[in-house]
């Protein structure tokens, strides 16, 4: 292991790419595995001391049972769960105790991938396995076609940013390809444009003092606006729930002034002014996006960020209350 000497920051990312190696390599044992990298917070130097260890396996051809078993024992991992014959409720609950959370499982082929997630002297190791194939063809879907898919934007912003651990030229390769083309960018932005969330109930949620919905769409609000800017940027989208929204924040050249502090003030702002940041934000992003990218149309965002939910006029109060009945009179005698 590295010396003890460095900063904590940089000792969090050292030894777990330490770690990292010694699991890459129990899965490049394997001939049928093409490339290892690492990947997240690690491998762009974020870590901290919550974060996991994100590994990425690219096979030649699909791996068998017994191929994914042997590699997590080389590793060190015992598994725990296999989903593939889950266990039922009682069993699962009394593994989760016996375990105190930290389960090791596997799950089978799904959505193009293998998963594995299993902790080895209490490190939470998270590994993606895909066909290289499969990534060929998504960098290719992305760049040069156009695909927005979340999926495939998520993959080409790891593999942008991956640590090579093993098939250090095949990864250079796929890295040498990926780029954020003017045309996708466009693309995106169009996708998003046409999202109409209930910015119109905001109002009244802040009114009220509706604070648990007031603040989900708030925070659903700048998860679009990041979308946005990212696109606008041209940075792959790493992680819907924007996890490192600061560091995001950072590697944008476009953006609006005080952005990151802006987004922060949100959740302990007063409840209208905190809509008001928001919604200022909002028409400041549509104005970068028509200075940088003209063509996308923001005309159909900018008329629903102006929608307010309506109030009934108060009716006029009558002499006689609703709720009397007009008196009949008698028949003539």
């Amino acid at each position: 292991m590295s010396d003890l000497t460095t900063n904590d920051d940089s000792w969090h990312t050292i030894w777990r790419k330490e770690m990292a190696a010694d699991v890459a390599r129990a899965y490049a044992a394997d001939s049928d595995v093409s490339a290892v990298v690492l990947a997240g917070s690690v491998a762009r130097g974020w870590a901290d001391q919550h974060s996991d260890i994100e590994l990425d396996v690219y096979w030649r051809r699909p791996p068998r049972d017994a191929q994914r078993r042997a590699a997590l024992a080389r590793a060190g991992a015992v598994v725990h769960v296999d989903w593939a014959t889950p266990p039922d409720e009682a069993a699962f609950r009394a593994l989760l105790i016996q375990q105190r959370g930290q389960l090791s499982q596997i799950w089978p082929y799904e959505d193009f991938e293998w998963s594995e997630h299993f902790y080895v002297d209490g490190v939470n190791i998270g590994v993606s396995a895909f066909l290289a194939e499969t990534l060929e063809q998504w960098i290719d879907d992305v760049v040069e076609h156009c695909d927005i898919d979340d999926d495939k934007h998520m993959r080409l912003a790891a593999m942008q940013q991956a640590v090579p651990l093993y098939g250090a030229d095949l990864v250079a390769g796929w890295q040498a390809r990926i780029h954020y083309p003017g045309a996708l960018a466009r693309a995106v932005v169009d996708q998003l444009m046409g999202v109409q969330d209930r910015w119109w109930d905001a109002g009244y949620l802040a009114a009220r003092d509706a604070f648990i919905p007031r603040a989900d769409l708030l925070a659903r609000m700048e998860r679009w606006l990041l979308r946005l800017l990212l696109a606008l940027n041209r940075i792959f989208l790493p992680d819907p729930r924007f996890k490192w929204a600061g560091r995001l924040i950072d590697q944008m050249s476009v953006k609006p002034e005080r952005l990151g502090e802006r987004l922060s003030e949100v959740f302990r702002a007063a409840p209208t002014d905190a809509v008001v940041t928001v919604r200022t934000l909002a028409n400041e992003t549509l104005d970068l996006i028509d200075l940088h990218l003209p063509g996308c149309d923001t005309d159909f965002a900018r008329a629903w960020l102006s929608y307010r939910r309506s109030t009934p006029p108060r009716p006029e109060p009558t002499l006689t209350h609703p709720l009397t009945p007009t008196p009949t009179p008698f028949p003539d005698e």
